[in-house]
């Protein structure tokens, strides 16, 4: 069974220490992050509270078929409600 640790990372807040607590123990972040944030192949961070509901899940769907256990969010919140 596949699950995903969606963090809300607040500026601040220990939210590093969390990112680096999930490294440590096995969890798997998006291939090219910053701070558990993931990035597009140019580096530039992917808005993902911007994106509507179907590529919400696309993202979610690409986060399982690349076994990726953990992503951070820190400077906006996506959908809850789809999460």
């Amino acid at each position: 069974m596949y699950r995903l640790i969606w963090f809300q990372h607040f500026h601040k807040s220990a939210g590093t220490l969390i990112v680096n607590l999930a490294k440590e123990n096995d969890e798997l972040l998006f291939k090219n992050n910053a701070n558990g944030n993931p990035l597009d192949e140019n580096g530039k961070r992917l808005e993902l509270w911007n994106y509507n509901s179907k590529e919400l899940i696309e993202f979610i769907d690409q986060c399982e078929r690349e076994g990726v256990t953990f992503v951070a969010t820190e400077h906006g919140s996506p959908d809850f409600r789809l999460l």
